[in-house]
C-alpha cells in the first residue's frame, strides 16, 4: 500500500502525531499502523475539527454563504465543520477597499 504522509511530529510521553488530509486517508493510515505496531500501543483519532479563521486585508468581497462555500470547496476537511461569519467590515486605504471577515 502506497501512502503519502507529510507531517509527523513527536510530542510528550512518546506520542507521535501524523497529519492526514481527509477521512479516507486517515482510515487507511490507521489500519496500516494498527497492523504494524504492538497491541500495547494505542491509536487515538482527533475529535471534530472546529477551526477559527480571520481573513484580513483581502481584495475580494464575497457574501456570507458564498465565502463559506468557497472555503469548503478549497478545503475538503471543512465539509463536516459548522462555519459561520461573525463579523465583516470594509476599510478604505488609499482609495482601495480592504475587507476583513471574522
Amino acid at each position: 500500500m502506497n501512502l503519502k504522509i507529510s507531517n509527523v511530529h513527536s510530542a510528550n510521553n512518546g506520542v507521535v502525531m501524523i497529519d492526514c488530509c481527509g477521512d479516507n486517508k486517515r482510515k487507511k493510515v490507521k489500519s496500516v499502523i494498527e497492523n504494524k505496531i504492538p497491541k500495547e500501543c494505542g491509536i487515538m483519532m482527533p475529535k471534530k475539527f472546529n477551526p477559527r479563521f480571520k481573513l484580513t486585508n483581502v481584495n475580494f468581497s464575497y457574501g456570507g454563504e458564498e465565502l463559506l462555500d468557497k472555503l469548503r470547496n478549497q478545503n475538503p476537511i471543512l465539509d463536516a465543520s459548522k462555519l459561520r461569519i461573525v463579523g465583516f467590515y470594509t476599510v478604505l486605504k488609499q482609495r482601495k477597499a480592504h475587507h476583513t471577515t471574522t
